[in-house]
């Protein structure tokens, strides 16, 4: 799945989740923690950017201590 080539595309906790490779309960209690990319309301879903997914990820590095 190649979804740096839409940056407007809107994804799921889950397809973010399998993105990431994580758990999808990690991409729930990053959001609802404040810790997570920003999320997008949609009625009682909510959405990802993949941009700003993308966005979020680059300040996720984690330099050599």
């Amino acid at each position: 799945m190649l979804l740096r080539d839409d940056p407007d595309r809107l994804i799921s906790y889950g397809e973010l989740a399998d993105w990431a490779g994580v758990p999808e309960r990690s991409v729930r209690k990053w959001v609802a923690d404040g810790d997570g990319p920003p999320a997008i309301g949609l009625g009682r879903y909510r959405r990802f950017r993949v941009g700003d997914v993308i966005a979020w990820f680059d300040t996720r590095y984690v330099g050599a201590a």
